[in-house]
């Protein structure tokens, strides 16, 4: 059992991470991230994740990456953005790295199954 294991009461969380950093997984790395869409403030929900996906990043030494899916470009504000950044600090934590998923992304899952549906697009086209 390791000291983290004493501080805090386990979880099925904790017993899964326990047992990879007993079997080397991941080299013994320990990375979680937080992933809101910046279409709205957080609530109390996403403060539950917050502390919890930071909370073992920091009990494992490990990292947390802060990501913003942007699902709905048109939903979405640099208001929100900054507001979670904000509200994450206000909680106590930082991350490692602040990732955007890109907006090509989402544009090649939205295609990729229009072009199914169009018999004149090759298959692997998109």
């Amino acid at each position: 059992m390791t000291q983290a294991m004493i501080l805090f009461q386990s979880d099925f969380i904790r017993d899964i991470i326990e047992n990879d950093l007993q079997t080397n997984k991941n080299e013994g790395r320990v990375a979680t991230r937080f992933p809101p869409e910046p279409n709205g403030y957080i609530h109390i929900g996403h403060a539950k994740s917050v502390c919890l996906n930071f909370g073992i990043a920091g009990q494992y030494q490990g990292t947390c990456n802060l990501r913003l899916d942007d699902t709905d470009p048109l939903g979405e504000s640099m208001e929100f953005v900054d507001s979670i950044i904000r509200d994450i600090r206000w909680l106590g934590f930082d991350w490692v790295t602040v990732c955007f998923m890109p907006l090509i992304i989402s544009k090649r899952f939205i295609n990729l199954p229009l072009s199914l549906l169009n018999p004149a697009t090759p298959m692997f086209a998109v």
